[in-house]
């Protein structure tokens, strides 16, 4: 794989992985010992350096339909891993398999992964089917946790029908990880979110700094389907969050992210919603021409209380020419878990907030250091001011400031935004009505 190629893909990874505090590997496989303990039903995958101008992704070795030239034909195919002992794990760890992949296989052959849990002789679809064009190598990630204790294989599947063939289906860097689970549902894509559960399916979406069309909301990062350019021609990618788990007894959890997008109207694209891992589904209105900026998208996610729910972010476009994209950015689930009745402002000075949610009154306990100017005001979901709190002066030592709600606002979400200094704090609200 070429430096700037290699650079780019750096770019789109290296930044986006949520952090996490332990990992611990089950498998691997690069393929650079040659094909080993793998084995392939019905001929079509080889192991082995390609030489069809597909490069690898590291090393110098791949596993790959056909490495000298186009998939066959009516092909039926299996590379199937050697058995694979997956450890029981604690309920706040899982097992994680993450492959990277390269595909051209056009519309008239599909290839997906499977798992077998009685050596070989059935299988489990895990995927979606890949097909058309990935463009790049890209990363998917699978989890396995629902197996722990089991013995599997993984069968990497392949078939094409009777029309002309292309390039083909390559695999690298195959492994599975025992890791903790870290997702606290909000994330900017900033460097320190790194090693993320977030994957993409079929090709692209990656962080960057963009400068090409836009730059990030926040920070200094953003999840964009190319960073440094345009999405391509015949693209169908998914980026798929982390699972969310909604408690049963949350009061108003809601989603809330912003996005750019600029689309024309040879592309569209979906937020979307899956349950329990089942099908996904559509929220909002389908997106297409251009946002014109950065704008803030919410949904209530009420109707999904005691479920474990992830979010996909779907693109599909045509043979036509490209524009830039759709950029995702300052994503985070608010309420998920149970009520909270105080909140604590992680900031230099001590300030709680009390009670939350607010049905008549709210109460903001300062501890202050010095003389402070402070501003506090409170903003609804799209950042808009509601209503004016307070603007003057708290003395140093222990202060306790009450407010109430205006008669007018609606229950629902709010920010309680106080300004102290030069310094600005931002407390998600919920107010209900008695």
């Amino acid at each position: 794989m070429n430096t700037q190629k290699k650079k780019i893909l750096n770019l789109f990874w290296a930044f986006f992985l949520l952090q996490i505090s332990f990992s611990q590997n089950i498998f691997y496989e690069n393929f650079e010992n040659g094909q080993g303990f793998w084995q392939v039903t019905n001929g079509s995958f080889q192991v082995g350096t390609p030489s069809t101008g597909v490069q690898v992704y590291e090393g110098n070795n791949v596993a790959g339909t056909i490495l000298n030239g186009n998939y066959p034909t009516n092909a039926n195919s299996y590379l199937v891993s050697p058995n694979i002992s997956l450890p029981t794990v604690d309920e706040e760890q899982r097992i994680e398999l993450d492959f990277w992949h390269y595909y051209d296989i056009g519309f008239v052959a599909k290839a997906h992964l499977s798992i077998s849990l009685d050596n070989g002789d059935s299988w489990i679809i895990l995927s979606n089917d890949f097909d058309d064009d990935s463009g790049i190598w890209s990363k998917y990630k699978a989890d396995l946790t629902a197996y722990q204790g089991m013995e599997i294989k993984l069968g990497y599947y392949f078939s094409s029908s009777i029309h002309p063939t292309r390039l083909g289906y390559y695999l690298d860097e195959i492994r599975i990880d025992i890791k903790n689970n870290s997702f606290t549902g909000n994330t900017s894509f900033e460097q320190n979110d790194s090693e993320s559960l977030w994957y993409a399916t079929n090709g692209i979406w990656g962080t960057g700094t963009s400068t090409t069309c836009t730059s990030p909301n926040e920070g200094t990062s953003v999840m964009a389907t190319v960073p440094e350019g345009n999405y391509p021609t015949n693209a169908n990618s998914r980026l798929v969050s982390p699972t969310i788990h909604i408690n049963e007894n949350a009061e108003h959890p809601f989603l809330k992210f912003q996005h750019w997008y600029d689309l024309g109207f040879v592309a569209n694209g979906w937020v979307q919603v899956s349950v329990n891992n089942g099908n996904w589904e559509n929220i909002g209105t389908e997106l297409n021409d251009a946002s014109g900026g950065w704008v803030q998208f919410g949904w209530d996610l009420s109707e999904y209380k005691g479920n474990d729910i992830r979010f996909g972010f779907l693109i599909s476009s045509s043979i036509h020419p490209t524009r830039c994209g759709w950029y995702i950015d300052s994503f985070e689930i608010i309420g998920a878990g149970s009520p909270v009745s105080t909140s604590e402002i992680k900031t230099a000075h001590k300030i709680q907030v009390y009670p939350n949610p607010i049905i008549l009154e709210n109460h903001i306990q300062f501890e202050l250091t010095q003389k402070t100017i402070a501003h506090i005001s409170l903003l609804d979901i799209n950042g808009k001011k509601t209503q004016s709190i307070f603007n003057g002066i708290f003395n140093p030592g222990n202060s306790t400031f009450s407010w109430q709600p205006l008669d007018h606002l609606n229950p629902g979400i709010y920010y309680l935004q106080i300004i102290l200094d030069k310094e600005i704090l931002h407390q998600p609200l919920i107010i209900s009505k008695p």
